[in-house]
């Protein structure tokens, strides 16, 4: 019978990623390059799952997102259905009307949806989408917290949104931002980052783009970078392989490796981050940078996955997560 043991320091990780105590670049690396399937390896796996337990007491979230506008956007994320070099809708399925984004945001209201994401493509009308964003909040009341899912903002725009009741903002950043697989500067990312805090907004998000291409410590320093914002939700992926885009021949880590990445990341986020992949379900409706369906739900990825908010909030119930039904006032 064959004795398994974990590392004395993967051991230590653990204890200081429950400690808050943060980690270097190097140490994050040679979490990275721990042997998928040895104990080392399901050791991480549990502490990363633990954190988020213990970080939100057990409970999970379902955010509920609108996908307003599926305009040709020039930033080109290579991977992004929006992309002008990507997008293949009509002209005329280019914007939902407010009537039906109300109607979504009401049957979102019903289902008992914790948050409700309004998702814009860069190009979109800024001030369209404030006019909305206070349309909604009559049509769902003052509860229900309202999350910003749109391009770069500066302060002043980071105010404008929290004036309209909006007090989070969803915000990833890519590998090779502004280099291969965008036309974004990973800058303007961080920058914009940097103006939602000073506005007193939440951060969800993360990295994605995680791939064979980009070394380990480059991997390591984005991750130092976007976590020094400490956001209260946050994950690690890889690229979505989304057909039909330029990135659909894009090289991806398989699920073991990948695995590693993901639970590093949640080493680094300690019990201060409240939300992480897996107390956190994200139902979608409308445009989606995933497919080239202009409704999701009826012809695109969503129809495939069936996911939505009561589907969600039974898987996470099995997985033993309480889900609350309605608003959850963390996000406001």
């Amino acid at each position: 019978m064959p004795t398994f043991k974990v590392s004395s320091e993967i051991q230590e990780f653990v204890d200081r990623a429950f400690a808050d105590e943060g980690f270097e670049s190097d140490e994050l690396v040679r979490m990275f390059q721990v042997r998928p399937y040895s104990p080392d390896y399901y050791l991480m796996q549990w502490a990363a799952r633990e954190l988020v337990w213990q970080a939100a007491d057990g409970e999970a979230i379902l955010h509920a997102q609108i996908g307003i506008d599926a305009y040709p956007c020039p930033m080109d994320c290579l991977g992004c259905s929006f992309a002008s070099v990507n997008n293949r809708r009509p002209e005329d399925e280019y914007e939902m009307p407010l009537d039906e984004i109300i109607d979504y945001a009401k049957k979102y209201v019903e289902q008992g949806a914790n948050t409700l994401t309004l998702m814009i493509t860069e190009p979109y009308d800024r001030e369209q989408y404030l006019e909305y964003i206070c349309a909604v909040r009559e049509a769902v009341g003052p509860e229900l917290p309202i999350m910003a899912n749109m391009g770069d903002f500066d302060e002043e725009f980071a105010r404008r949104l929290y004036d309209a009741s909006v007090h989070s903002m969803f915000h990833s950043v890519r590998m090779g931002e502004g280099q291969k697989y965008s036309k974004i500067p990973v800058e303007r990312r961080f920058e914009t980052m940097a103006a939602a805090r000073s506005a007193g907004l939440k951060i969800s998000g993360g990295i994605e783009g995680i791939g064979p291409e980009f070394d380990d410590e480059e991997i390591a320093q984005m991750m130092l970078r976007y976590q020094a914002f400490r956001p209260e939700q946050s994950f690690a992926g890889g690229l979505l392989k989304v057909p039909d885009t330029a990135g659909e021949d894009a090289v991806y880590y398989g699920k073991a490796r990948m695995a590693t990445y993901e639970a590093a990341y949640r080493f680094l986020g300690g019990l201060h981050q409240r939300y992480g992949g897996a107390n956190c379900g994200w139902a979608e409706v409308g445009t989606n940078p995933r497919d080239h369906s202009s409704y999701t739900e009826i012809d695109g990825i969503i129809t495939k996955t069936k996911i939505s908010v009561p589907n969600l909030r039974e898987c996470l119930e099995e997985d033993g997560y309480t889900v609350r039904f309605g608003p959850v006032d963390f996000w406001n």
